[in-house]
């Protein structure tokens, strides 16, 4: 490794660190700035994202679904009042006799579709937390892509500027040479052309960056005042990745979320099934009723006796004679539903192995294109070298040696993107066997 190429790995921390301004020492309306890892961008995002709260509250949804469904098994007590004025016979109140007031309770003790809610909301639950499982693993994959893509155009802005500065000096030697008479001016004409891409690939990258960082910013849900500055880092080349093609597809099968989410859906359907078929069982309630009556009712001169404190405490049996079709068709749907979701599942799992075999020859290929990179930039670097060795023996001149210079930062450049691409294949790769977020902690 030449010295340039080494102070350059020097100088990008120190660059780093120096983008970070303490709070005690902004200014006014200065935003504050934060240097920020792979690692920490997607523990915030997986901490602060819309999307993963809102996961998070569709599963509390669903575990007070079950709280619901087990509610009649446990006694409902109702407390009221009956209260009217009778003139003649007493009559019912709402299904009731007239009381000053009424408590009644009722508690389920044998209902075979109810008790099959219950489980079929249990297994709800436990689908609704593997959609939120795989919406982690999808906002934990989108952070690290973006902050990835962050980084790359920080990086490669860096040494768009620095390339900048050499095409400048190649555009100062050849300016000097039309003064001399030595060259036509169409070569300055190029060589100022050549200035002007660099620039203006210099104001894109900025605008990238600050596009890039907004995003960034979304996913992590921070405020806007928040300055995002990327702190390099290879957390992402360092994570283990499956063997072989074969263990990619057997974890993916494995640990999908939207294959367990459909098993849990399919197990509730299950359960739904024998709701159904319960409604020809008989059903057992616990009882219970208490009335404080009133003379004024006229109970004392239509009944033999008169009391005014009442209870009652039994049981209701409820038998199903005759259903007609009502029960068939709803077993019927729910069957079909069930046909429907197996179907799913199985289409799923296909694509989900198929995927992971993508994605992992994703991986090879991204990794041979980076050693196809490196190959290139120790050849612009050589190439440099020996440029620089024949300028201190007075054979080349100064342009050769910084077109020379523009080339490795171009090779570095290469070498930068394919790094990237390297480490976002192994992401989704990580994110489709369901492994990302563990491998990030």
């Amino acid at each position: 490794m030449n010295r340039q190429s080494l102070l350059r790995l020097q100088v990008i921390p120190a660059l780093v660190l120096a983008a970070v301004v303490l709070p005690g020492q902004r200014t006014g309306a200065q935003p504050l700035e934060r240097a920020i890892t792979l690692q920490e961008a997607v523990q915030i995002a997986l901490e602060q994202n819309p999307d993963v709260l809102l996961a998070r509250v569709e599963e509390e949804k669903a575990q007070q679904a079950v709280v619901e469904a087990r509610a009649p098994f446990t006694p409902q007590v109702v407390a009221g009042s009956g209260l009217a004025y009778t003139d003649g016979i007493p009559q019912s109140v709402e299904g009731a006799t007239p009381s000053v007031v009424r408590v009644v309770g009722r508690q389920f003790l044998y209902n075979k579709p109810q008790r099959a809610a219950v489980r079929q909301a249990g297994e709800l639950v436990q689908a609704a937390g593997h959609v939120s499982a795989g919406k982690r693993e999808e906002i934990a994959y989108h952070a690290a892509a973006t902050y990835l893509d962050f980084e790359r155009a920080w990086r490669r802005l860096r040494l768009v500027e620095e390339q900048v500065e050499s095409l400048r000096r190649v555009e100062a030697a050849a300016g000097a040479r039309v003064e001399e008479g030595r060259e036509i001016h169409l070569e300055l004409s190029r060589r100022r052309l050549e200035r002007a891409r660099a620039e203006q690939q210099v104001s894109d990258l900025r605008g990238q960056m600050e596009l890039l960082e907004a995003t960034l910013r979304r996913d992590l849900n921070l405020v806007e005042d928040t300055r995002l500055v990327p702190s390099p880092t290879n957390t992402a080349g360092a994570v283990p990745l499956p063997e072989s093609i074969a263990v990619s597809r057997q974890r993916a099968a494995a640990n999908s979320p939207e294959l367990k989410r459909l098993e849990a859906d399919l197990r509730a359907k299950g359960f739904e099934m024998e709701a159904e078929k319960g409604a020809r069982l008989p059903r057992i309630d616990l009882v219970a009723q208490y009335s404080l009556l009133a003379r004024f009712n006229n109970y004392d001169q239509f009944f033999n006796d008169f009391q005014r404190h009442n209870f009652q405490v039994g049981m209701s049996f409820e038998i199903p004679v005759f259903t007609g079709k009502t029960v068939s068709s709803r077993v019927g749907r729910v069957a079909l539903e069930t046909r429907e979701l197996r179907l799913r599942h199985e289409a799923t799992e296909s694509l989900v192995e198929l995927e992971a075999e993508r994605l992992h020859q994703q991986v090879r290929q991204a990794e041979g294109a980076m050693k196809l990179a490196r190959m290139e930039l120790d050849v612009a670097r050589e190439s440099l070298t020996v440029q620089m060795a024949l300028l201190d023996e007075g054979r080349a001149d100064l342009e050769a040696v910084e077109r020379a210079r523009v080339e490795e930062n171009q090779a570095w450049g290469a070498f930068y993107d394919s790094q990237y691409d390297v480490q976002k294949a192994k992401l989704n790769l990580l994110r489709q066997t369901g492994e990302l977020v563990a491998a990030l902690r």
